[in-house]
């Protein structure tokens, strides 16, 4: 085993690993999305590279997220840190409504197959999960774009 290998494990069993945004907290009976328990579950491991990264790159807003079988947006405050995606009815709440950790998800624009005919839209998927997320302006689909890929 190579000492990259080795740092990779060990921050990824890593117990020091926050949970959630700073002003977040647990809902009783929620169970925390660790980095060790989205590792393990989706069999991903993270390069040093990519755990420093993580700890520089965070963001929050509103976005608006598709739903599954309409062609409705919800508009939604979210939270990304931590390779996760925290939602929240509006800015000013204490309890996320979800979180949608991104270990394993791949960042793309929509494709034709997709049918959203929208501007600043881009798509998450892992397996068959996918989401899509509409930013409210060119800016701040960029700057999404940039600190999720």
């Amino acid at each position: 085993m190579s000492a990259n290998s080795w740092i990779v494990l060990v921050l990824c069993s890593s117990d020091a690993t926050q949970e959630l945004p700073q002003h977040g907290h647990l809902v009783q009976d929620q169970r925390p999305n660790t980095i060790t328990h989205v590792c393990w579950y989706r069999n991903q491991s993270l390069s040093l590279v990519d755990y420093l990264r993580m700890c520089e790159n965070q963001l929050s807003g509103y976005l608006l997220r598709k739903f599954k079988n309409s062609n409705g947006w919800q508009k939604l405050w979210v939270v990304f840190t931590n390779f996760c995606l925290f939602f929240y009815k509006t800015h000013q709440d204490d309890y996320p409504l979800a979180s949608l950790p991104l270990l394993g998800y791949m960042v793309s624009m929509p494709s034709d197959h997709d049918h959203i005919h929208k501007d600043y839209v881009f798509k998450l998927q892992f397996k068959s999960h996918v989401y899509f997320f509409r930013a409210e302006s060119e800016y701040t689909f960029e700057r999404w774009m940039e600190v999720i890929k």
